[in-house]
């Protein structure tokens, strides 16, 4: 698809979000005022209670009215100061929300329950609220209740604010285009609570509101908007005290609602008027007509029922004007935005046909996604991440190498038209349980028709299409893997044959660490084992997630919870104790016993050790300083993310230059920081790539607007509390609001020194992976074998599975995997595999000159030993189809040589 419809488009990609808003109070004076604010609402609810009369009039007369006007002016104030919204999130600034997720079911209804209820209190008003003040404080006091209640037991403002309330769509409606833009402060770190988050980016979310790919979702929205105007007719037009019954009232209040919606209908469906501008109009018609009555009532109850003093004709007159100048401006505003968002999609359409006038066209087969209204092509031999990404659909990909599991999709038709799944796909589809069902994009080549399912979750495509949030490029409750985690639980892994651990005596192992590494242990010991007891000590306070995607977590596009990689009941059914937030304190080798941190001391049979590696600093007193950082963890992202929003952070400065370093300053610019890379050697990543490549993703960084400095060395460190500035080599001081060291790591050895193995980097380690001790194996970042690579997922995966088969008495030694190494990014694609300087008798084969992206082939002895490849997402090389198979490379090398990669799309 080389278009860009209004549904895939994200207009907060023109919108700046509220992060990037400054906010001009101190956070201390805006909790001030939610106090008053709150206790004014307990006041009011007291004085309704104790002098009906007057809280009623001053409940209806005064303070209800003006609400809307703030709502069109400076919707940011009353976000920040609205009572019910300092309930909601009162259990998260005192610590003890639960944190839930709201269910599937209550997600997809929760705007309509919310206009359900305001229609009911709105049609309430004329028999109970206008007239009985007990009724009305408990009303009030009740919302308060409900708000507090929605913040203690669900994540964010998922309980209440941006669901339940039923001034909510009254706030979306109104608030989208507002006069003075005052960002909201409630929210340091994104949790994903909610889609088109209005608090995140309020003129984005009614566009993608409207627009949106999922026509239940949008016409929820839509329903709000095209009804306003009737319900405020039917309330106003029909007064106080009318001379029919209750029924007849209703009757009439129901139909003018109706009639709204139908005449919304027929301006869009019939008449083919533009959503947005005909909710826009509709809005302001009510918000004319609303204070068409409500100003003489704001009069009437302030000077004559109040001060006993007349009511001077013009002053009926002007307030009656409010509602036609609060109409124009938000008609004004409207438009502007508008025309800020149509711009927006003009450009993005116009990028979209360059780049399908540029792609090479290939024949390919149909590729059918239930989530899309259109198919899409896929290119043979193309993997079908690639094909998906190419057809601008958007998907969660991470480690792309099998590892992660974060791209997988049903696949519903055409299962035999996909290569068959590497070793590393299939442990990740079983660890996953979803073997035989799904497949993960990055790994499958399409060599005929398919019809797939990136929602993963039946139930959920019923209520909801996760992926719907997904295009928009914002956090949603939880990802697509991670509910259909929750759904489908994985069967427990029920070993087949003899009991290997009890064959080799073996009753308890303890592994201390719960990354990849760790768990797949824990995994391949369970699949051998029904008996073994196994226990997982984990430092970190979660359990294993994916820590590759962290950096969503420092942009705010991710919470931890969404990138959990095994479902919450897996541990539990598989017999496997994880002891999180725990650290290991020592190793008693002659005793076989460890101590931990919470005073509990384990016994084992086997002992492994998969402690990973700690990040490099660049001097040792860098962390101490409290806006300095590394990227090594999900709390080290999560800190970053809450000292940016809590600190109004509008720079950074990242001291590394490699892998780690790149994706930092990708996701940071991506988060609206200005990002300055400081390069210690003379270009990027100058140990995983080429010169050309090199040079590539510097041009790349810098069209995203990271200034890349090499050739620079840090010398000093300026600031005890803060680090204020960096000295630089050439004796140039460089200044930033936060500082990121990513300049690698070391293997976390602590342990093994402490209870006398032997180490050097790392711990030192034979084939098996057994360690000096042979009842200690090291597996992953912390082990050191003479020759081996490390860092990498599929590094530690194999390491597991070569010690546990050498502790149950098979004693393969560990093959290295060969690997793909693939830069995380997302504006390019980038990746290396082997051996990229030649030797002698090696040939070289790269890109012909003026190519739009740039590779290199290494071939010795008529096989590929290395390869690179350089350019554009989607832009996939082919290359890596001869890299990744059999193929004869001697029948593709003249075709190698003149540059004719065409020649292996078809083969």
């Amino acid at each position: 698809m080389s278009d860009v419809s209004s549904a895939s488009f994200s207009a907060k990609s023109v919108f700046p979000a509220y992060t990037a808003s400054k906010n001009f109070l101190p956070e201390i004076a805006w909790d001030i005022l939610r106090l008053a604010t709150a206790a004014v609402w307990l006041g009011v609810a007291a004085i309704l209670t104790l002098w009906p009369d007057f809280g009623l009039k001053l409940l209806w007369g005064v303070i209800v009215p003006i609400v809307p006007l703030i709502v069109v002016v400076i919707p940011g104030l009353w976000r920040q100061i609205c009572p019910l919204a300092f309930a909601n999130q009162l259990p998260r600034r005192l610590g003890i929300s639960r944190g839930g997720t709201l269910p599937e079911i209550a997600q997809t209804w929760a705007y309509v329950v919310a206009i359900v209820i305001f229609l009911v209190v709105v049609a309430l008003r004329q028999p109970l609220f206008n007239k009985v003040g007990w009724m009305t404080a408990s009303l009030l006091v009740g919302s308060l209740a409900a708000a507090f209640a929605g913040g203690l037991f669900f994540k964010g403002r998922s309980g209440w604010c941006g669901t339940f309330c039923p001034l909510g769509p009254i706030q979306r409606t109104y608030g989208q285009a507002p006069v003075i833009t005052v960002p909201q402060t409630y929210c340091t770190s994104c949790v994903g609570c909610q889609k088109n988050c209005y608090d995140f980016n309020p003129k984005a979310a009614v566009f993608d509101d409207v627009n949106d790919e999922d026509p239940r979702y949008a016409g929820q929205r839509r329903l709000f908007m095209a009804m306003i105007p009737g319900v405020v007719l039917a309330y106003f037009m029909q007064g106080q005290t009318p001379e029919y019954g209750y029924p007849t009232y209703l009757l009439v209040f129901l139909t003018g609602a109706l009639a709204s919606i139908g005449l919304y209908q027929f301006f869009t469906a019939m008449l083919r008027f533009d959503p947005y501008r005909t909710a826009a109009v509709f809005a302001a018609s009510a918000l004319a007509v609303f204070y068409w009555f409500c100003g003489p009532s704001i009069l009437d109850t302030l000077l004559t029922k109040f001060l006993g003093l007349p009511i001077p004709p013009l002053a009926i007159m002007i307030s009656r004007s409010l509602g036609f100048i609060a109409a124009l401006a938000l008609l004004i505003h409207s438009a502007i935005n508008e025309r800020t968002y149509l711009n927006g999609l003009r450009k993005a359409q116009e990028e979209a046909a360059k780049v399908a006038k540029a792609a090479p066209k290939a024949e390919g087969f149909k590729v059918i996604d239930q989530g899309q209204a259109e198919p899409f092509i896929a290119r043979k031999g193309q993997t079908l991440l690639e094909a998906i990404t190419g057809a601008g659909i958007p998907i969660s990909a991470s480690c792309k190498s099998g590892m992660c599991g974060s791209d997988a999709v049903l696949v519903h038709e055409g299962l035999e038209n996909l290569s068959p799944p590497t070793p590393d796909e299939l442990a990740t589809l079983k660890r996953l349980g979803l073997e035989g069902k799904a497949r993960l994009a990055c790994c499958c080549r399409v060599n005929g028709p398919v019809t797939i399912d990136r929602n993963l979750d039946p139930q959920a495509e019923i209520e909801q299409r996760p992926a719907a949030a997904a295009s928009k490029g914002m956090p949603i409750p939880s990802n697509r893997l991670n509910l259909a985690l929750k759904a489908r639980r994985p069967e427990p892994v029920r070993p087949s044959g003899r009991d290997r651990a009890a064959h080799a005596g073996i009753e308890r192992v303890v592994i201390i660490g719960n990354g990849i590494a760790g768990i797949t242990a824990a995994d391949e010991l369970r699949k051998a084992s029904a008996a073994v007891g196994i226990t997982v000590v984990s430092v970190e306070g979660h359990h294993f997630y994916n820590r590759m995607a962290i950096n969503k977590i420092a942009e705010g596009r991710r919470a931890v919870d969404d990138l959990m990689l095994q479902p919450p009941g897996w541990y539990l059914d598989n017999r496997i104790d994880v002891k999180l937030g725990t650290r290991a304190l020592a190793i008693d080798r002659a005793e076989r016993r460890v101590s931990l941190t919470n005073g509990q001391t384990l016994g084992y049979d086997k002992l492994i050790l998969a402690t990973g590696a700690r990040a490099d600093i660049p001097e040792p007193t860098f962390l101490v300083r409290k806006n300095c950082f590394v990227l090594r963890t999900a709390d080290d992202a999560a800190a970053l993310r809450h000292y940016v929003l809590d600190h109004r952070a509008t720079s950074c400065a990242i001291i590394g230059g490699g892998v780690l370093a790149v994706e930092a300053a990708e996701s940071l610019r991506h988060s609206g920081l200005a990002t300055t890379l400081l390069v210690r050697s003379n270009r990027l990543m100058n140990r995983n790539v080429d010169a050309e490549s090199s040079q590539l993703l510097r041009r790349y960084l810098e069209r995203l607007g990271v200034t890349v400095r090499t050739e620079t060395v840090c010398t000093a460190f300026e600031g005890s509390e803060r680090l204020e500035s960096v000295m630089l080599g050439n004796g140039e001081t460089l200044a930033a609001d936060l500082f990121v060291a990513a300049l690698g790591s070391h293997p976390d050895i602590d342990l093994a020194l402490q209870c006398g193995l032997e180490t050097r980097k790392g711990i030192l380690v034979n084939g098996l992976m057994a360690t000096s001790d042979p009842d200690i194996h090291a597996i992953g970042d912390v082990a050191e074998l003479p020759g081996a690579a490390t860092g990498l997922w599929p590094f530690g995966v194999a390491q597991a599975r070569a010690a546990v088969s050498a502790m149950l008495g098979r004693g393969e030694d560990y093959v290295e995997p060969a690997v793909t190494m693939r830069l995380k990014s997302e504006g390019m694609d980038l990746r290396t595999y082997g051996i990229l300087e030649a030797g002698p008798g090696d040939e070289v084969i790269s890109a012909p000159p003026f190519s739009n992206t740039w590779w290199r082939v290494v071939i010795r002895n008529d096989r590929i030993i290395g390869a690179i490849h350089a350019g554009p997402n989607g832009q996939v090389s082919p290359i890596w189809k001869l890299v990744n198979s059999t193929l004869d490379i001697e029948e593709y090398r003249d075709a190698l040589r003149e540059g004719r990669l065409e020649v292996l799309e078809a083969a």
